[in-house]
């Protein structure tokens, strides 16, 4: 894997809070915005702001089991500023709020997963071992996500 593309998403885990824009994302690693863009996903299959979304969004969900944080104090602490798109962005992925997640696992009821990159084997290179482990594998009823969040054609007909 291009050095470059490891060290971004080091800087990623690290600090999930950090503000990155592509831009500085993209000056962090010496690359051009759009070099950026097309290296992290050939190297990993998913855009490098899906992948920092998808490590907050995970982060968020072991907060939610875990402790008794509010949704506020949680979205805060992964990184995201406002708690609008946070449940929003929550909702879409994994088909409910966060606060019905958090009733849902007190329950006990059922395992709810992120749908993980197309080119699986690829991610877990860039997610690292450690981190593999907390993300949950993909149930056959999901179906991937294709460009910006919105199913293609073909998807949209199976569904």
């Amino acid at each position: 894997m291009d050095l470059r593309v490891e060290k971004l998403v080091a800087l990623m885990r690290d600090d999930l809070t950090q503000r990155l824009p592509l831009i500085k994302m993209a000056q962090l690693v010496n690359l051009s915005r759009a070099r950026l863009c097309y290296l992290f996903k050939s190297e990993s299959g998913i855009s490098a702001s899906r992948y920092l979304k998808s490590l907050r969004m995970k982060a968020a969900t072991v907060l939610l089991s875990t402790t008794f944080l509010s949704v506020k104090e949680i979205m805060v602490r992964v990184g995201f500023g406002d708690e609008s798109h946070f449940v929003k962005d929550f909702k879409k992925i994994y088909g409910m709020t966060p606060t019905e997640y958090r009733k849902s696992k007190a329950n006990g009821n059922g395992h709810v997963s992120l749908l993980m990159p197309q080119r699986p084997a690829q991610a877990s290179i860039l997610i690292g071992a450690h981190c593999r482990a907390m993300l949950p594998r993909a149930t056959s009823k999901e179906q991937p996500i294709e460009h910006g969040g919105r199913l293609n054609r073909s998807m949209r007909a199976r569904s």
